[in-house]
């Protein structure tokens, strides 16, 4: 087997990083990230992140190398540069996540999802609709949407869309899905969605150990959700 190319200067830094010293703290709590800035990595170097993001090999060395890690760091400076062209390989990586239950990395790819914004949406709605990715892939991707409408305002409409469209067709997600795409309207307060969301309690789509049932989540929506 051909040995993979070494990774160009500045991003060959990443792959000696090793756990960074805040992994504990809350997930989404990117003020808490490195500057990856100031280890003098720029947008200029988006192509090489994410081709060291996509390298499997590196996602299954052993645990006390320094390189488990080197993916993290590249998602996370990816999501600080708005890379749209991490989208693609981001998602795909979701279902690979869900195998080897990466928490780490289910959690964290809908937060550098939402730090791309608008660019992100399309591509993970799409996948959120694809049946053949596995279930935590695609609350990942439900996910990512809800950060998505959360950081960019402007983009929160097409969010709340294309999560409510997604719950509409609910019958084909599965309850525990539905649960977590009810759950991701309402951290984005879309009362818009009432409707579509009474609809799919009613005919027994939601699994209730998700959000609760109708009346928890009517009073979360408020009078909009009456």
């Amino acid at each position: 087997m051909a040995k993979p190319e070494p990774y160009r200067s500045p991003v060959d830094q990443l792959l000696a990083l090793g756990e960074p010293q805040n992994l504990r703290d809350r997930i989404g709590a990117v003020e808490k990230w490195r500057d990856y800035r100031t280890m003098g990595l720029t947008e200029a170097d988006a192509d090489e992140l994410v081709r060291l993001m996509s390298d499997r090999r590196l996602h299954t060395v052993r645990e006390e190398s320094p390189e488990v890690w080197a993916g993290l760091h590249a998602w996370r400076a990816l999501g600080q540069f708005r890379a749209a062209q991490a989208v693609g390989p981001l998602l795909g990586l979701l279902d690979f996540f869900e195998k080897r239950e990466d928490d780490w990395g289910l959690e964290e790819a809908p937060v550098v999802l939402g730090m791309i914004g608008a660019a992100a949406i399309g591509p993970t709605a799409a996948y959120l609709a694809d049946a053949t990715h596995g279930l935590y892939a695609r609350v990942a991707a439900s996910a990512a949407l809800c950060e998505v409408g959360k950081l960019h305002p402007d983009c929160r409409e097409a969010c709340v869309m294309a999560l409510t469209d997604r719950l509409a067709n609910g019958r084909w997600n599965g309850p525990e899905l539905n649960g977590f795409l009810v759950s991701h309207l309402l951290e984005l307060r879309a009362n818009e969605a009432a409707p579509v969301v009474k609809r799919a309690f009613a005919v027994g789509q939601v699994d209730p150990s998700i959000v609760g049932d109708w009346e928890d989540v009517r009073e979360q929506f408020g009078e909009d959700g009456l």
